[in-house]
């Protein structure tokens, strides 16, 4: 039996099987987010570890965990919101982590404050070589110039972690 790909007088090709657009494959994805609360947390010059509150798949904390299933690439997609609570100027630096190790792309993405104020720091990194089936920790790191200026303000902050699917082309 013949398949034919197409609508309408352009259905002309024909294929001894069917054919799909390629796009169904399987690919892991988590979502984190703030769902609120009043106290901030503090982001330390040593830097600090990043807590969500809601996570899609997982337990609140830290860790959003992902298992890659298809491609081994994941794409990290984050809103950090961040409020510098002193007058003065303050630089705030963002990193991704696996498994607690900063990746090198990007290696630091800094904001500086010019004084009070909230800014929202958008993050975006591609982690490759993961190995398929073997489940990662991703956090997101943020260190301050100096202790007790700058809070991670997580009711309005949003992280997703993402497969890339393999390319079927």
């Amino acid at each position: 039996m013949a398949y034919i790909i197409g609508r309408g007088r352009y259905a002309r090709e024909t294929y001894p099987e069917p054919k799909g657009s390629g796009g169904g494959g399987a690919f892991a994805r988590n979502f984190a987010s703030g769902t609120g609360g009043d106290s901030p947390t503090p982001i330390s010059s040593a830097g600090t570890q990043l807590p969500w509150s809601a996570i899609d798949v997982g337990a609140p904390g830290v860790d959003v965990t992902i298992t890659p299933q298809s491609s081994g690439v994941i794409r990290v997609s984050a809103v950090i919101s961040v409020e510098n609570e002193h007058a003065g100027p303050e630089d705030v630096s963002i990193q991704v982590q696996v498994d607690d190790v900063t990746v090198p792309v990007p290696l630091d993405l800094i904001y500086t404050f010019a004084g009070q104020g909230t800014v929202a720091v958008p993050v975006l990194a591609e982690i490759t070589g993961l190995t398929i089936g073997a489940p990662i920790t991703i956090q997101i790191l943020a260190a301050a110039d100096s202790d007790g200026h700058l809070v991670f303000v997580e009711r309005s902050s949003t992280i997703e972690v993402q497969e890339v699917p393999v390319a079927t082309g």
